[in-house]
C-alpha cells in the first residue's frame, strides 16, 4: 500500500516525464522544415515506455481496495491523454510518409499542391492536439499530486512555494589595505 507522500511522489514523476516529452515535441508544421520522422518515431517509442509505467502505477493502485481513488483515476486520465497523444504523432508519422511519396517541389500533377498543403495542415493539428493532450495529463497529474499529500505537508509546501528566495546578505569586502604611509623625515632622520 502507498503512502499519500509516495502517491504524490509517483503522480509528480510522472507529471515531470510527460512534461519533458511535451518539450521535446516539434511545435509546429508551418516552421522551415517539417518534422523529422526519425524525431516522431522515437517520440512514440518514449510515449510507448512512459504509457506502460503509467499502466503500471494504475495496475498498482486500481488492484487494491484502499489505493483506489484520485490517485488512480489520475493515473488513467494520464494514460488516456498519453495514448491521445501517440494517436496524433501516429497522424504526424502517416503525413509525413504521404509528403514523402509525392514528387518533390511542384510536380505538375492535378491536386499535390492541394495534397501537400492538406498534409502540413494535418500535421500541424495533430502536433498542436499532441501537445494539448500532454499538457492536460501533466495538469491532472500535478493537481492529484497536490491533492494527496496531508493537509500539514500541503501547506507546508504551498509556504515553501510563496516564499522568496532571499539573496543571501551582501558581505561587505574587507576594507583595502591602507597605503603604506610615507617615510617622512623626523628632524633630519628618516625612520
Amino acid at each position: 500500500m502507498n503512502s499519500p507522500l509516495s502517491d504524490a511522489l509517483d503522480l509528480t514523476g510522472a507529471a515531470l516525464a510527460l512534461s519533458d516529452l511535451r518539450l521535446e515535441l516539434p511545435l509546429t508544421a508551418y516552421t522551415f522544415a517539417l518534422p523529422d520522422p526519425a524525431v516522431v518515431g522515437r517520440k512514440i517509442t518514449e510515449l510507448g515506455g512512459l504509457i506502460t509505467t503509467l499502466g503500471d502505477a494504475y495496475l498498482l493502485r486500481a488492484t487494491e481496495p484502499a489505493q483506489r481513488g484520485f490517485p488512480a483515476e489520475a493515473f488513467a486520465i494520464a494514460l488516456n491523454r498519453a495514448a491521445q497523444t501517440v494517436s496524433a504523432l501516429g497522424t504526424v508519422g502517416q503525413q509525413l510518409s504521404a509528403l514523402a511519396a509525392l514528387p518533390p517541389g511542384p510536380s505538375g500533377l492535378p491536386g499535390s499542391d492541394y495534397a501537400r498543403t492538406l498534409a502540413v495542415t494535418c500535421i500541424d493539428e495533430a502536433l498542436q492536439a499532441a501537445h494539448r493532450h500532454l499538457q492536460d495529463g501533466v495538469r491532472v497529474l500535478r493537481d492529484a499530486a497536490a491533492d494527496v499529500l496531508p493537509t500539514s505537508a500541503r501547506s507546508q509546501q504551498a509556504a515553501l512555494t510563496r516564499s522568496l528566495p532571499t539573496a543571501p546578505a551582501k558581505v561587505p569586502a574587507s576594507a583595502p589595505p591602507l597605503p603604506a604611509s610615507p617615510v617622512r623625515p623626523v628632524h633630519g632622520r628618516t625612520r
